[in-house]
């Protein structure tokens, strides 16, 4: 049985990398499945407007991997347009900073 894929999307702003809180309180990078006949890329920028409400202008594909549960292919955000603001799909945004993820 092949695993469910899903699109990550990892989103740098100058605060900060964004992520997204779920509505059972896990923080993570805005990104969700990817649905029967969709490309990849297609799917990282469809979960990027659910939600954070941010319309991507530009995605770079940056590498794919397989977890225990997911195959995940992760894109970085080069574009976007929009403010980002918890839609949908996410209770809250959060940022992580660039000097925590340096530690």
């Amino acid at each position: 049985m092949s695993k469910p894929h899903r699109a990550t999307v990892i989103v740098p702003l100058k605060n900060g990398i964004l992520l997204a809180e779920t509505f059972k309180g896990m923080v993570l990078l805005p990104g969700g499945q990817i649905e029967r006949n969709e490309v990849p890329i297609a799917a990282a920028a469809r979960e990027l407007m659910e939600e954070t409400g941010l319309e991507a202008l530009g995605l770079s594909f940056i590498y794919e991997t397989e977890s225990h549960s997911n195959v995940h292919h992760v894109f970085e955000v080069t574009s976007a347009r929009g403010k980002p603001r918890a839609r949908s799909d996410a209770k809250k945004l959060h940022f992580q900073s660039y000097e925590r993820t340096r530690a």
